[in-house]
């Protein structure tokens, strides 16, 4: 059996698999490293929960695991737009196999971070999933409240996703940033830029911003005017921290990312 070794953007490390496994293991998920009692899509399709056997933690295939689970449930709203021409990152894509570096963040603070900054490298398909828009996915979350999740490609078990990374919602706004345009924070010149840019987000801020239609394509190709890195942008709400989770195809290639909203605990 052909062995391969976890990478350092797969769930867990040290582990050996072939990724034939039918448990999650085929995904690259070892039981010992789950906490006891864990449910997980096999690379079967079928249920799998962490359990002892021994002095081992294993994965056990549940009884009604046969049945694939549906993706993430409640209204959902298709991608409401298709960006403007695609070329440049169609010769991007074949210059740059590694991927594209997309930023998780709330928009507004960008400024304070870039120096400091996680990147995501995504995958031309997903790219264009991104620059389509999201599925979206209402649902109730108690009396007379509703939570939004925002789906990038496929919609895959909630399970199966690995969470990536988090941000605080300080301006009530959540992003995804393309990081090729960003400004380089490298002279004077440029820091000017940056000042110019924190206070045109003050200026909207200023603004009764949960009545802007955010998904709005053509809100977005006005902001871009001023901030050409944004590639996707939804208000929230204040007081919430946004969750990014994503999720790795058989070839450990990032086919699905979905992004949420809820009180951190």
């Amino acid at each position: 059996m052909s062995t391969n070794k976890r990478k350092d953007d797969i769930p867990c490390d040290p582990c050996v698999y072939s990724g034939k496994e039918a448990s999650p293991k085929g995904f690259g998920y070892c039981a010992h490293e789950e906490k006891l009692g864990k449910i997980r899509e096999g690379k079967d399709g079928g249920l799998w929960k962490v359990v002892t056997k021994g002095n081992q933690q294993v994965w056990k295939k549940l009884k009604d695991g046969r049945k694939r689970r549906k993706g993430m449930q409640g209204d959902i709203i298709p991608g409401s737009f298709s960006d403007d021409s695609d070329e440049e990152n169609q010769v991007y894509a074949k210059k740059h196999p590694e991927g594209f570096q997309v930023i998780f963040t709330d928009p507004t603070k960008i400024n304070s971070q870039m120096l400091n900054i996680k990147t995501l490298s995504v995958s031309y398909d997903i790219m264009k999933s991104i620059r389509k828009g999201p599925q979206i996915v209402r649902r109730s979350s108690g009396k007379n409240s509703v939570r939004f999740s925002f789906i990038f490609g496929k919609n895959y078990p909630f399970t199966s996703y690995r969470k990536y990374s988090k941000h605080d919602t300080f301006s009530g706004l959540t992003a995804l940033l393309d990081s090729r345009k960003l400004p380089k924070l490298s002279d004077y010149t440029t820091m000017a830029l940056v000042n110019s840019r924190s206070s045109t987000w003050n200026d909207i801020l200023k603004s009764n911003i949960a009545n802007i239609n955010w998904e709005s394509k053509k809100y977005l190709h006005l902001l871009r005017k001023d901030f050409p890195e944004l590639l996707w942008i939804a208000y929230i709400g204040g007081a919430l921290t946004s969750y990014m989770y994503v999720h790795f195809n058989s070839s450990r290639v990032i086919d699905s990312i979905i992004i949420t909203a809820q009180k951190d605990r």
